[in-house]
């Protein structure tokens, strides 16, 4: 079995020290609910594009870099690759950070077998790759995963709350993941047997 797992807000947890960088750039009044209305700053807070340019150029390495993993993450990725899954990193981020973010995710030791950096349309290299359940918390991300009909493990944020698809369910613990993959795994495996 193979699965996609995208990195920021679902392995990396950049939201405090993203929280913490709007404040002093905008105000306190900015907290984790309000900038997260929609998935881009700029929309969340009404920045303009290069507004927000600037914030992600001045803030956006240490972001990448300082940020922590998502509680859990580390074990259940591990836990699921003693499992025989294959795990497979499929991000938006350019190439041009791909040296920042392998060593982060070496230094949190992060298991994976193969990550794909600058992924706009994850649904179609999902498909390519065999991949059978995809970890994402982008709301564009997810509505194209699910029409490309991969089953989709949304990491809930208020700008994917409201989305809904018989190929999508909300899961924000990384334990819980782990055990729903796993017993797709298994489904998997009873279906193959009893079809052999």
């Amino acid at each position: 079995m193979r699965i996609g797992v995208d990195i920021d807000n679902v392995i990396l947890n950049i939201s405090p020290l993203l929280e913490k960088r709007v404040q002093e750039q905008f105000g306190p009044e900015w907290n984790f609910w309000n900038i997260y209305r929609k998935y881009r700053l700029a929309d969340s807070m009404c920045l303009s594009f290069w507004d927000e340019v600037r914030f992600w150029k001045k803030y956006g390495l240490e972001i990448a870099v300082d940020s922590s993993p998502l509680p859990f993450c580390r074990k259940s990725l591990k836990w699921l690759k003693q499992q025989g899954i294959k795990i497979y990193l499929i991000t938006a981020r350019p190439n041009i950070m791909k040296p920042a973010t392998i060593a982060w995710l070496r230094k949190h030791r992060i298991p994976y077998d193969d990550i794909f950096f600058g992924s706009t349309n994850k649904g179609k290299l999902c498909k390519e790759l065999g991949v059978h359940v995809m970890v994402e918390d982008s709301d564009k991300n997810i509505k194209n995963l699910v029409k490309h009909g991969i089953l989709t493990v949304a990491m809930p944020y208020p700008y994917n709350a409201n989305l809904r698809h018989r190929n999508l369910v909300h899961l924000g613990d990384w334990r819980y993941i782990a055990q729903f993959i796993w017993q797709l795994k298994q489904i998997r495996a009873a279906s193959a047997f009893a079809l052999a």
